[in-house]
């Protein structure tokens, strides 16, 4: 029997909400990128030749020789708990409303639209993604795509709940050794797990890995025995772990012997449900492999429980409160958390990071504002991800990237926000034991006022994860650790100076005591982007952009001189700047050479850098 599908008079009129994840490898859908339902794949520019082909003979296997293949995007019923039918398939749209219509429906990611809360739920999917799990399935097209509905949608913890984005388990060597035969690499899987994580962070988009995911759901699909639906209320739960059955409560209890839930999600869902006697306590541990719901028992009252297929999602009543997820399974206490501008209680959800565990912070700013934070647990670790996952297209055009480097014996000591008066722009204040005093941000020359978060060692930054092209609404730290703080001494202020670049980023550096540099280019034009000092201390302290595992960078060892130029470039009062350290040829046109002594000063915007250096 052939499935509805939108055009055909259910559900005529509304929006197709959309967001970027799709269903089956819960990978990123790219803007533009094509959503289900192609015949022909167009695969990824960056496979190789060889890949390619091989992913093409993958793709191109029947499924059987009287079924076709629906092409279409999956979307649920009026309480998302069963497969009602599809879309045509369409190119992902950029982020906010368009014009363009799906099936009679306008295609909407406007975050919190009313208009997409009032129509079915959709599950956006690769159209090559979907082209491998139904080649592969064993199942009929209507029974596979009533299954993948329900592992595509509770892939969300409940429906609307913000994407998760978590990193995948560890490649499947079976399933592997599967795809290397279609692609042509036949030795592909017999490579270290090391190794092979090492070749997936640097290529983990491509169609090569999303196959993986792909083929382990197509055989579950195949093999799994459907239960129906059944709907509880969360408190009554007493245990449960996916693909098992649940322990209910049993008998009358009082008051006091509430306890408190922990709800474990992965990149498929809700993995897990346990009672704990107590709430946890917060002893620094992370991971980006899990998140976790962990509530007492009598804030989910009003929360049911839905189970189906061997999976759990939750529901909530309209306009109900919903539940922090967080990045540890003991998260801190959030009336021990200070935070600006918002209370954390209003972010879906947070992460904790404790600053003497990490290598540095990326901050994304556009317009002032803060839009997006990447943690750097290792020198490998790249930013990328989080500025295509949190930007939409219109500020990718306007970002900033501003890096702050933490040395293995840097302590940071001080955490605070620079509220600019009268205006959204904030800077983000950092004090650390080497290097001293980091401003982080646009530093606006307009009044600003000062606000302490946290300056009791080990320092720990809480914030909340951003929708989707939204700043920042909660940054902050958490001070269980000493409730009785002495203040601070004020930061420095840097005297700017003049700069011809209107609305510029700032940032300084000392240049004396520089046992080396990183220099980052413009892998384009040459032009510098920023410059990580590394000084004898072992303090690090960066200026400009300095964008990890994206520009190529050159390291300088020992520099004792900086040679600069700075020049105009095209027709819009935009400057750049070439940088050398210890040139072994002296050029005059335009170059400047200083000792390493003084500071260097250098602004900055998206598309345009000016540096002087002061004694």
């Amino acid at each position: 029997m052939a499935t509805p599908a939108l055009g055909t008079g259910v559900h005529d009129n509304g929006h197709l909400g959309l967001y970027p994840r799709c269903g089956i490898c819960a990978d990123i859908v790219f803007t533009n990128e094509r959503v289900i339902g192609r015949k022909y794949v167009s695969l990824p520019r960056s496979v190789s030749p060889r890949v390619r082909r091989g992913c093409k003979l993958l793709l191109s296997q029947p499924h059987s020789q009287t079924e076709n293949a629906y092409s279409a995007l999956v979307f649920g019923n009026s309480d998302s708990t069963s497969y009602l039918g599809h879309t045509r398939s369409f190119d992902f749209p950029p982020r906010g409303h368009t014009i363009t219509r799906v099936d009679g429906r306008l295609l909407c990611r406007y975050p919190d639209c009313k208009r997409c809360a009032a129509s079915p739920e959709f599950a956006p999917i690769h159209s090559d993604c979907f082209d491998v799990f139904r080649q592969q399935c064993s199942v009929s097209t209507s029974c596979a795509l009533d299954r993948l509905w329900t592992l595509a949608a509770w892939r969300h913890p409940w429906r609307g709940a913000q994407p998760i984005y978590l990193s995948a388990p560890r490649v499947d060597k079976d399933i592997l050794r599967t795809i290397s035969g279609f692609c042509g690499l036949p030795r592909l899987y017999t490579l270290p797990t090391e190794l092979l994580e090492m070749i997936r962070r640097y290529s983990r988009h491509s169609l090569l890995w999303r196959c993986v995911p792909a083929l382990q759901l197509a055989a579950h699909v195949s093999t799994m025995k459907p239960n129906p639906l059944l709907t509880v209320p969360l408190r009554d739960l007493l245990s449960w772990d996916r693909g098992g059955k649940f322990e209910r409560l049993v008998g009358f209890r009082v008051p006091s012997e509430s306890s408190t839930l922990r709800l474990t999600i992965d990149s498929a869902g809700i993995s897990k449900l346990e009672r704990l006697p107590k709430p946890p306590m917060y002893i620094g541990e992370y991971t980006n492999r899990f998140a976790y719901i962990v509530q007492e028992e009598e804030s989910i009252s009003h929360v049911m429980a839905q189970l189906k297929n061997g999976r759990l999602r939750l529901k909530f009543p309209v306009r109900s409160r919903i539940l922090p997820i967080w990045n540890t399974p003991a998260p801190p206490n959030l009336s021990l958390c200070k935070a600006y501008p918002a209370a954390l209680t209003s972010c879906p959800i947070i992460q904790t990071v404790e600053m003497n565990g990490i290598s540095g912070v990326t901050f994304f700013f556009a317009f002032g504002q803060l839009f997006g934070i990447h943690i750097h647990r290792s020198e490998e670790s790249c930013a990328m991800d989080t500025f295509a996952r949190n930007l939409s297209d219109r500020l990718q055009r306007s970002v900033v990237w501003i890096y702050l480097p933490i040395s293995r014996p840097d302590i940071i000591l001080v955490l605070g926000i620079r509220e600019v008066l009268r205006s959204p722009s904030l800077n983000v204040l950092v004090r650390t034991a080497l290097i001293g005093d980091v401003v982080v941000g646009s530093q606006s020359k307009g009044q600003a006022k000062d606000i302490l978060l946290d300056a009791s060692g080990p320092l720990t930054m809480v914030y909340g994860e951003p929708r989707e092209g939204d700043p920042v609404s909660s940054f902050g730290a958490y001070r269980g650790r000493s409730s009785d703080q002495t203040l601070p001494p004020p930061f420095r202020l840097i005297n700017r100076g003049p700069c011809p670049i209107n609305d510029a980023y700032f940032s300084w550096a000392p240049l004396r005591d520089v046992s080396s540099t990183l220099v980052f280019y413009d892998q384009e034009t040459g032009f510098c982007r920023g410059i990580v000092f590394c000084y004898q201390n072992r303090g690090l302290r960066a200026v400009g952009q300095c964008r990890l595992q994206v520009d190529p960078a050159d390291r300088f060892v020992q520099p004792v001189r900086l040679c600069f130029r700075t020049r105009p470039y095209g027709n819009q009062h935009i400057y750049n700047v070439q940088v050398k350290f210890n040139p072994t040829e002296t050029d005059s046109e335009g170059w400047e050479s200083r000792p390493m002594e003084g500071l260097v000063k250098f602004w900055f915007t998206p598309e345009s850098s000016f540096l002087v250096v002061e004694n």
